[in-house]
């Protein structure tokens, strides 16, 4: 009997991690996918470039529409039975424009007997209800606001941006994944690290300036896309994970973590829901690529000075 409860508690471990990593999939795929897609529905449709680019301005909005009430949603009805709820609002989504199965959803299914009670905030805390008032809170939020929009504009044109310097839809296509898999590593690499740092400052500037590295290198030297593409799904993700870390490492309690989250999603979302239209708008206004890399290279180094001060070792 004594084995039972450690083997019981290894199983659970395993659903967990399996369920995490599946949610995971659900986030990235059914927006990303979106993006090779465009230029076929821009000519089956008729639609311009700025129009097109709305379909994937059309998540954004629902990210910082959803974010200020993503806590309360955990608080009352349990972080797992949220999820879940989450998950079948996906798989209805994804129902309505495609086939697919859509069994892979019960893999949450085991963490619906599990509530996990939200940590109860002191009365008393002086920092409640001035998350809208903090200077850092603001850098922390224009850091993954701008992390964003440069983010979503690449993922949503790269492979347009890609066709038009002269490679064929298919290699375009495998770029955008390369894309994907960079963003994944600096997960592998990052989060161990960063909590065990002083400060982010360095890293917060250095990841922003190899994205912009990055994308001067897309706009100058084409002919070297595979790095350039590998080279800005490494530093956009990093500075993702790191505004997404700012988040809890620059406040005192969970309460004051989950209203700047809501904070910084809200207005970082709502920011980059903006950018892919526009850089379509951009798009048929001149021709070419050029002025919406121009822009987002610009992005970057506002991204480098808001990540030299939210990544100091400060609290709200």
């Amino acid at each position: 009997m004594t084995m039972i409860a450690p083997m019981r508690t290894l199983g659970g471990q395993g659903l967990l991690l399996t369920g995490i990593l599946l949610i995971a999939s659900t986030l990235r795929a059914p927006i990303t996918g979106v993006a090779p897609m465009l230029g076929m529905i821009g000519e089956t449709s008729g639609i311009s470039a700025a129009e097109a680019g709305i379909l994937t301005t059309l998540p954004l909005l629902a990210f910082a529409a959803i974010s200020p009430v993503a806590a309360v949603l955990g608080r009352k009805w349990g972080i797992e039975r949220s999820l879940f709820g989450a998950l079948l609002v996906i798989a209805g989504g994804i129902a309505l424009r495609s086939s697919g199965p859509v069994w892979a959803l019960m893999a949450w299914a085991p963490q619906l007997g599990t509530h996990a009670a939200p940590t109860v905030e002191p009365a008393s805390s002086p920092h409640r209800g001035r998350i809208w008032h903090s200077l850092l809170a603001w850098q922390v939020t224009g850091f993954l606001g701008l992390t964003s929009l440069v983010f979503y504009i690449i993922v949503g044109w790269l492979p347009a941006i890609l066709v038009q310097a002269g490679y064929p839809a298919a290699t375009a296509g495998t770029l955008h994944g390369v894309l994907q898999l960079a963003t994944a590593v600096p997960g592998l690499i990052l989060g161990p690290m960063v909590r065990r740092m002083k400060d982010q400052r360095g890293i917060a500037i250095a990841v922003s300036l190899a994205t912009c590295v990055s994308l001067l290198g897309l706009w100058q030297f084409p002919a070297l896309a595979m790095l350039w593409v590998a080279l800005f799904g490494f530093g956009a993700g990093a500075a993702f994970i790191l505004g997404l870390t700012f988040v809890s490492l620059r406040t005192s309690h969970s309460h004051q973590a989950a209203a700047l989250s809501g904070m910084a999603q809200c207005l970082g979302y709502s920011l980059a829901a903006a950018g892919p239209p526009l850089a379509g708008l951009a798009h048929d206004a001149t021709g070419g690529w050029e002025v919406a890399l121009a822009c987002c290279a610009v992005a970057t180094v506002l991204m480098a000075v808001l990540g030299g001060s939210a990544g100091r070792a400060a609290t709200i």
